[in-house]
């Protein structure tokens, strides 16, 4: 194990319950901090108190059971939860969390697929303290869409990241904190996170509506944004959701054309790009705007030189996407910003 170990008490499942969660999903890298003994008695503690748990197991067999949760007349919804392999993983004989492999989870949605409604994907994995997600993240999960999930929440990096609609299904690549108290951090990207709320109907494609809030920055707790704050979030988050689209866009056309941009007009690309991933790293709109700017021009340069030796198609950050249909979210002037409608936690 490397890193810091978290141990719990058993009173913190009574507070668990008492702010309305019934499913708590287990898969993350803290899982086995205390060994497996730990592990498993968490998960006892949790359904003893009538919350269902998914994500661990006494095997990895075990820990690749999907949780299935029939709503009566709304249907049947299945998560499917994962963590990325750090220190936690359950092996054939030993305890511990479901591994990040997206074989294992095809079948798992496969599965799913032909016995619920609909099915939820929860991954627990990303770079720490870092908003952007990986080439890899955004590879994995919409592969994920493509199986058979309609919707993917991801969280762990300590900080929020954006989202996309991917075929029409959303992909939340970072929620924040929830209720994460750390003496040092206050009133920074550890203090800050957002709530989904899933609309999941067989007649349409899934809805969804953010809830921002702030937490532990004076106190242990969990305070709906207020109107300000949810609109400085809201700008927030359509920066990063914008700057991640051109940011991947932009890495697959230097990967697509190589070569064929010239020395001298592909070095103000890369330099504009690294630009881009620091200011989107630092939640820097500013510096977002400035940085996609500066790309979108490097890259104009690049395309008029290239276009006038070949003859060829124009290139540029926002041409040949991975595919058509995938399209990076936006709130939309904020509708899918909420005030909360849940009370302040302490």
């Amino acid at each position: 194990k490397s890193g810091p170990t978290l141990q719990g008490q058993p009173a913190a499942v009574d507070a668990v319950k008492y702010a309305g969660f019934n499913v708590c999903t287990l898969a993350n890298n803290h899982i086995l901090d205390q060994g497996t003994k730990c592990c498993i008695e968490t998960r006892e503690l949790l359904e003893n108190a009538g919350i269902k748990t998914v994500g661990i197991g006494k095997n990895s067999a075990e820990a690749a059971t999907v949780l299935y949760i029939n709503q009566k007349e709304k249907g049947t919804l299945a998560i499917v939860n994962c963590c990325e392999h750090e220190f936690s993983i359950a092996t054939d004989t030993t305890a511990g969390a479901n591994p990040l492999n997206p074989i294992q989870q095809y079948y798992n949605i496969q599965e799913a697929r032909t016995k619920a409604d609909y099915v939820l994907v929860i991954v627990h994995g990303g770079h720490e303290h870092y908003a952007l997600p990986s080439p890899r993240m955004k590879e994995t999960y919409r592969f994920f869409i493509d199986a058979g999930a309609d919707a993917i929440i991801n969280h762990h990096q300590h900080c929020y990241s954006g989202y996309e609609i991917y075929h029409g299904k959303p992909i939340f690549y970072g929620l924040g904190n929830l209720l994460f108290d750390h003496k040092s951090e206050r009133h920074g990207p550890w203090n800050e996170g957002f709530m989904v709320s899933l609309r999941l109907d067989k007649q349409t494609l899934p809805q969804f509506e953010l809830y921002p809030y702030t937490q532990c920055n004076e106190r242990p707790s969990v305070i709906p944004m207020n109107e300000a704050e949810r609109k400085i979030f809201a700008e927030r988050i359509d920066k990063l959701n914008q700057a991640d689209s051109l940011i991947f866009s932009t890495e697959n056309q230097l990967k697509d054309l190589g070569d064929k941009i010239p020395a001298d007009k592909k070095a103000p690309i890369e330099a504009a790009l690294q630009k881009l991933k620091d200011a989107h790293k630092a939640q820097d709109l500013a510096g977002i705007d400035a940085a996609s700017a500066e790309l979108q021009a490097a890259f104009q340069a690049a395309s008029a030189e290239m276009y006038a030796q070949t003859g060829g198609a124009q290139a540029g950050p926002n041409a040949g996407q991975a595919n058509n249909n995938a399209g990076q979210g936006s709130s939309k002037n904020n509708d899918n910003v909420q005030d909360a409608d849940f009370e302040e936690v302490k």
